[in-house]
C-alpha cells in the first residue's frame, strides 16, 4: 500500500555502497565501509544482510579486497557476488557464491583467463558472467555445481555476435536479455536476444549521421613483450590507409593500470581515437601487463615493477610495428590519462628518444609527492605497487618521470583538472615547470572546476583542438 511514509531501517551508522533485494521483499543486501573515503570505498567494504521491516545488519561474509555487482538466486538461498581473491588483487574480477544466511565460501572462476564484471542468476543453479575477455568481451553461463576433471567450472558462450557488451540484464520468466553494447561502427546501443539463440538484434539506433561517415578501420594485434610475454592492443588504422606506405603513430594508453581497451567503439573525448586516424595517424591502444581482461596473475603482472616491464609491453608494440614497416617509428607520439598520463610522461622523459610528442592528462609524475596527495594512498600502494614508497623508497622515486628530467627532450602538453582528488594538479605542475626550466616545448592546460577527467563539453572541445594541433605540429 502506498503510504508516503519514511521507515528507518537500522541506526548502525555504516557508508552504504549499493545494495539489492531479494525476491521475497524480506531482506536488503548492502555493502558498506564504517567510514567514508574513496579508499575504503575501494577496498574495505562488506556485505551485510539487513531483514525488513527493520532489523540488525549481519555480515554475510568476511571479504578481502575489492567487490563489485552482486546478485540473490531466485530461491533467495544463495548470493553470487564479485570479489578479489586477495587484498592486492587489482580487480573484483572473479565470482564467489555464499548461502546467504551464511556458510562456506566457494569460488567458481578460479584458473579464468578473463574478468568476470558482472554476474546474475539464470536459475538457482546456473549464473550468467558478463566478462573482459582479452580485449573483447563475453557473455557466458556456467553451473555452480558441475565442473571440469581439473576442478575448474565449466563455462559456455551464449552469445555469438562480435559486440563489446557494457551491461546485460536477463529475466528469468521471459528468458530473454537486455544488452547494451557497441562496436567499431557505433557507440553503444540497446539489444535484445536470448541465451537459447546465442544473437542479439539491436532496437536503438542514437547517432544515424555515421552511417554517412567514412570510419577508419581496426583490429585486435598481438605482440611479443621483451620477456617474452604475448600482448594485445587494438589499432585503428590511417582513414585512406594504404598498404605499404608508413605512417606516424600515436599511442593512446588507457589508465588503471588495470583498465583495458577494447575492440569496440574506441572514441570518446578523451581519447579522440577515429579524429587521430581521420587526421592522418596510425593508433595504438595497449593492454599491457597489468590491464584487466586476462585474469588475476596477468593483472598482477606489474607489481613492485611499474613502469618497468610494462612499459617494455608498450615500446614491443611499437617495434612490432615498425619492424612491419607500418609505421615511421621516427614519427611517434604518446598520450593518455591518469596512469594513461603516467606512462605518456614516463615515456616523455626515462624514453624521452622513443618519441616526438606527448599528452600528459592528469598523469602521475612524482610517486613520491604523489603518495601524499592523493585520495587513494591505500589502493595505490597495496594493489598496483603491492609496496610502500616509504619501503622502496629508490625504486618508487627511480620510477618517477621527474627523475629522468635531465633525459627529457619530448615536446610535452599537459592537462589536467583544477579538482582532481585523485591525482592533484601539482602533479602536472611539476612536470610543466621541470620542463620549462629544462627549455623543453610545453604547455600547461588546467580546467577549471574539473576532477579526474574532463565533463564540460567546452573544456572537451578545447582539448580535443589541442591534443590534434599539438601531435600534427611535433608528430608529423
Amino acid at each position: 500500500m502506498k503510504t508516503g511514509n519514511i521507515r528507518k531501517l537500522f541506526k548502525q551508522d555504516l557508508h552504504i555502497r549499493s545494495f539489492i533485494w531479494t525476491s521475497d521483499s524480506r531482506s536488503i543486501i548492502f555493502q558498506a565501509t564504517a567510514k567514508t573515503g574513496a579508499d575504503r570505498d575501494l577496498m574495505f567494504r562488506q556485505i551485510y544482510r539487513v531483514q525488513v521491516p527493520g532489523g540488525i545488519p549481519r555480515k554475510i561474509v568476511a571479504t578481502t579486497g575489492k567487490l563489485g555487482m552482486m546478485s540473490v538466486s531466485p530461491d533467495t538461498e544463495k548470493l553470487a557476488y564479485l570479489g578479489a581473491v586477495s587484498e592486492n588483487d587489482p580487480l573484483a574480477q572473479n565470482v564467489f557464491v555464499i548461502p546467504i544466511k551464511g556458510g562456506k565460501t566457494t569460488l567458481l572462476t578460479d584458473g579464468f583467463k578473463e574478468s568476470v564484471q558482472s554476474v546474475d542468476w539464470v536459475d538457482d543453479e546456473t549464473l550468467l558472467l558478463k566478462s573482459l575477455r582479452g580485449s573483447k568481451t563475453a557473455l557466458s553461463i556456467i553451473s555452480i555445481t558441475s565442473s571440469s576433471p581439473e576442478g575448474i567450472k565449466e563455462q559456455t558462450d551464449v552469445l555469438t555476435q562480435d559486440l563489446i557488451v557494457r551491461s546485460v540484464r536477463y529475466n528469468r520468466n521471459t528468458e530473454k536479455l537486455i544488452l547494451t553494447g557497441n562496436k567499431n561502427n557505433h557507440p553503444t546501443e540497446l539489444f535484445a536476444g536470448s541465451i537459447k539463440s546465442g544473437g542479439v538484434r539491436r532496437l536503438t539506433y542514437s547517432n544515424l549521421f555515421l552511417d554517412e561517415v567514412n570510419l577508419a578501420a581496426q583490429e585486435v594485434i598481438t605482440w611479443e613483450s621483451q620477456d617474452g610475454m604475448k600482448i594485445e592492443g587494438v589499432l585503428t588504422y590511417p582513414l585512406n590507409y594504404r598498404e605499404g606506405k608508413r605512417y606516424p603513430l600515436i599511442l593512446m594508453i588507457h589508465g588503471g593500470p588495470e583498465g583495458t581497451s577494447l575492440d569496440g567503439w574506441t572514441t570518446g573525448s578523451l581519447y579522440p581515437v577515429q579524429l587521430l586516424a581521420a587526421e592522418g595517424y596510425m593508433v595504438l591502444q595497449p593492454n599491457y601487463r597489468g590491464s584487466g581482461g586476462r585474469g588475476v596473475v596477468f593483472s598482477k603482472g606489474d607489481h613492485d615493477d611499474l613502469g618497468g616491464m610494462e612499459y617494455m609491453d608498450v615500446l614491443s608494440g611499437i617495434d612490432y610495428l615498425a619492424e612491419r614497416n607500418m609505421i615511421d617509428p621516427q614519427h611517434v607520439g604518446t598520450g593518455g590519462w591518469s596512469y594513461g598520463g603516467y606512462f605518456s610522461a614516463w615515456g616523455a622523459t626515462a624514453h624521452s628518444v622513443r618519441f616526438k610528442a606527448a599528452m600528459v592528462g592528469a598523469g602521475l609524475t612524482n610517486w613520491i609527492s604523489f603518495a601524499g596527495t592523493t585520495d587513494i594512498p591505500y589502493e595505490m600502494s597495496v594493489v598496483h605497487w603491492d609496496s610502500w614508497w616509504y619501503d622502496e623508497m629508490d625504486l618508487h622515486w627511480e620510477r618517477s618521470p621527474l627523475a629522468h628530467i635531465n633525459n627529457a627532450q619530448t615536446p610535452t602538453l599537459v592537462i589536467h583538472g583544477q579538482k582532481d582528488d585523485r591525482v592533484h594538479p601539482e602533479q602536472s605542475r611539476e612536470l610543466w615547470q621541470a620542463l620549462r626550466l629544462k627549455g623543453i616545448a610545453t604547455e600547461l592546460v588546467i580546467y577549471p572546476r574539473e576532477p579526474h577527467g574532463l565533463l564540460e563539453r567546452a573544456h572537451k572541445l578545447d582539448y580535443m583542438d589541442r591534443l590534434v594541433n599539438w601531435y600534427n605540429k611535433y608528430v608529423k
